[in-house]
């Protein structure tokens, strides 16, 4: 619990350092096991390759396929992950017209209309912004500020000066989860095309990898204000179990009201939260879930995977961060000003951007009782530290690899790479079951994905992690405090899914609404989340600095990490 309290109180440290998934479950279980999955085309798939067979005389017949615009959306997403050669010998369609693709891969996946199209020309006038000169100028303003430019930004200032045209374009929408993607998207495709994205991005992203931070300033970042999007009510039976959880209210008083800070620890077996006071970091108010306690029901045609050793459910891990929450007093939960997190390192997790937020708010609203037949998972599972699918074999080729390249001067002495670690496992998936990464542009530790679905974010721009765990996935550049571009190219894995390092203490956004805020107060800010063990020293060295007589220097401590 001791690292919860750490994470509550993070963003007063002043420390220096430390696309749709499209595959079902067989996705799921390759990314459990390693393997590799079935090519997505079947004999009766259509596409816009030419396809050729024989008629009875033995003569070869061109035939003119048709792909449907999910369907190209998946394949753009697998060629910038496996590469354009494997992908035409795969799939048996010509570089040609996968590179044509590839350069209209902007207009395909920004199209709104039905995915089962098979062309996106003539469907309809694009949507702008009229009020865009407006919106550059507050842009541009937050720039020269030094502020880190979000399109959370973009939409609270579209719903403080513009709530009219607001409320016009979301009454044109289906549902209100459809409208807040839409205007995500609408916020994402004038940053690109004003120019705003930061320069350098790097080829071989994946879906909307282009908007990147609109600066690069260190500053704490976003406002996410995303309003509730879902009005499905929770059963009464699917309400907490309190008698398979731990919760302790430490005498809390209701007639106080004090501010408090919040303290998320995500771990390997349990989650723990915590509120502690202000101003003395007094426990008010604290509740521990088993992961173990919570169950996940089966989705309509996907088959129960048994619990493996390095692998983990990460519905399961949302639905118990909801459970351990709630746990907390109501009036205590009010009062938190902000929200510090933490959890186990090494581990890393994919995911859709633009889909996450509407999925998550599905599932906590249901308890992950969805019995809706198309659903269609938008996040990997979890590849825990424990995992050892990298084999001593495999980690070795790593390393040779990555010696091949010559460093750079800045260059920090050389990585160290084991099996668990972020990169190793994303390496070893690229290179044994690429499939599992289509639609994925974004990734992270747990806790990373935890603050994406907490601060309502829907951009792979909005991907944050601090510097301890970056350190942890065994590719960070301790001179630069940035990910080491010769391991990336060595073990060809594209910068643009890896999230954007940040300083311990920065604010990364703001808590969302409805149930994506898991029960938390709405426009709370929240930071960056930290790795558990150094936020379990830096509890252990406060505790010790508190004590009279006690030499340890903390601040300097805090640097090391």
């Amino acid at each position: 619990m001791e690292e919860a309290n750490v994470a509550a109180s993070g963003e007063g440290t002043d420390a220096t350092m430390v696309q749709n998934a499209t595959e079902r479950t067989s996705a799921r279980a390759a990314l459990s096991n390693g393997t590799g999955t079935t090519p997505i085309a079947s004999p009766g798939a259509s596409g816009d390759a030419s396809e050729t067979s024989a008629d009875s005389a033995g003569r070869r017949i061109q035939h003119r396929a048709n792909y449907s615009v999910k369907k190209k959306r998946e394949l753009i997403a697998l060629a910038q992950i496996a590469g354009v050669r494997e992908v035409c010998r795969m799939e048996g369609i010509p570089r040609r017209t996968l590179r044509h693709w590839l350069d209209d891969a902007d207009k395909i996946n920004s199209f709104e209309g039905p995915d089962t199209r098979k062309s996106i020309g003539r469907s309809g006038r694009r949507e702008i912004l009229p009020f865009g000169r407006e919106l550059s100028a507050f842009l541009e303003e937050g720039r020269r500020e030094g502020r880190d430019m979000t399109s959370s930004h973009m939409i609270d200032y579209i719903r403080q000066n513009h709530a009219q045209w607001l409320e016009g374009y979301m009454a044109g929408k289906k549902s209100a989860e459809s409208g807040q993607a839409a205007l995500a998207r609408l916020c994402q495709r004038f940053v690109e095309r004003h120019g705003f994205t930061q320069a350098g991005a790097t080829t071989g992203s994946t879906r909307s990898s282009s908007t990147t931070s609109m600066t690069s300033a260190n500053t704490p970042a976003a406002t996410s204000s995303a309003p509730a999007t879902s009005t499905v009510p929770v059963p009464p039976s699917r309400e907490l179990e309190t008698d398979v959880v731990q919760s302790n209210s430490l005498e809390y008083d209701v007639n106080d009201d004090s501010p408090l800070l919040f303290g998320l620890d995500i771990g390997t077996t349990a989650v723990k939260c915590v509120v502690v006071k202000a101003n003395d970091g007094q426990t008010v108010a604290m509740a521990n879930v088993s992961l173990s306690d919570v169950t996940v029901p089966t989705r309509h045609g996907e088959d129960v995977v048994e619990n493996i050793i390095g692998v983990q459910n990460v519905d399961q891990v949302l639905l118990a961060v909801q459970r351990a929450v709630r746990l907390l007093p109501e009036a205590a939960r009010r009062r938190a000003i902000s929200v510090g997190i933490c959890g186990q390192m090494h581990g890393i997790v994919w995911w859709c951007s633009r889909a996450v937020h509407e999925a998550a708010e599905r599932l906590l609203a249901t308890g992950g009782h969805n019995d809706d037949d198309t659903y269609e998972p938008v996040w990997s599972e979890l590849i825990t530290w424990q995992d050892q699918r990298c084999t001593p074999a495999f980690l070795e080729s790593c390393r040779e690899k990555i010696a091949r390249f010559k460093p750079t001067e800045n260059a920090s002495p050389p990585i160290r790479i084991a099996a668990g670690y972020g990169l190793a496992s994303f390496a070893y998936t690229l290179e044994n079951s690429p499939r599992t990464l289509v639609g994925m542009d974004a990734c992270g530790t747990i806790h990373d994905f935890v603050a994406f679905v907490l601060c309502g974010h829907t951009l792979r721009s909005e991907t944050f992690m601090d510097t301890t765990d970056a350190h942890s996935w065994g590719g960070l550049n301790l001179q630069t405090q940035t990910w080491d571009p010769r391991v990336l190219r060595a073990l060809r894995i594209p910068s643009s899914m890896l999230p954007t390092v940040k300083k311990p203490g920065t604010c990364i956004g703001h808590t969302s609404a409805g149930h994506a805020g898991f029960g938390l107060p709405a426009n709370k800010p929240v930071c960056v989340p930290m790795g558990d063990h150094p936020c379990s020293v830096l509890a252990a060295l406060s505790k010790r600095q508190s004590q009279p007589g006690s030499e340890s220097n903390l601040t300097r401590t805090i640097h090391c990490y």
